[in-house]
């Protein structure tokens, strides 16, 4: 295969929805599971191989996924904590003195990301 083809198959496989993903992973599994029981009829090797082969398609379709799941997260991650921060710029720049109800408001916003990461109040406040 030349530098452009390949350049050309991993341009597509950036571009694979998740759904697109999934039906791969599925299609894999059915190949897995009939080469499988072609194995268990005749014994010949080939099955097997190629059994294992599909399942690892199978395997890599899973990784990706979760990977995306993860990048997803970390994002989401990322702009919360943006957003925590400007609204903290926002009242120090006015001064917590003079809108006291927007420095609760982002207390209680950094209080309702920290639970979202994991974080339990020990005081059992909201």
């Amino acid at each position: 295969m030349d530098q452009k083809g390949k350049q050309m198959g991993q341009e597509r496989r950036q571009r694979m929805t998740k759904q697109e993903i999934e039906a791969i992973a599925e299609r894999q599994r059915a190949v897995a599971q009939r080469n499988y029981m072609a194995y268990q009829e005749t014994g010949i090797g080939r099955y097997e191989s190629a059994s294992r082969r599909a399942e690892d398609v199978v395997e890599l379709c899973e990784r990706a996924l979760a990977a995306d799941d993860d990048h997803r997260a970390a994002s989401n991650r990322r702009m919360n904590l943006i957003d925590l921060g400007a609204a903290a710029c926002e009242v120090l720049h006015h001064g917590v003195l003079a809108d006291p109800a927007g420095a609760e408001r982002v207390l209680r916003d950094a209080q309702a990301y920290a639970s979202l990461e994991g974080y339990r109040d020990p005081w059992g406040g909201d």
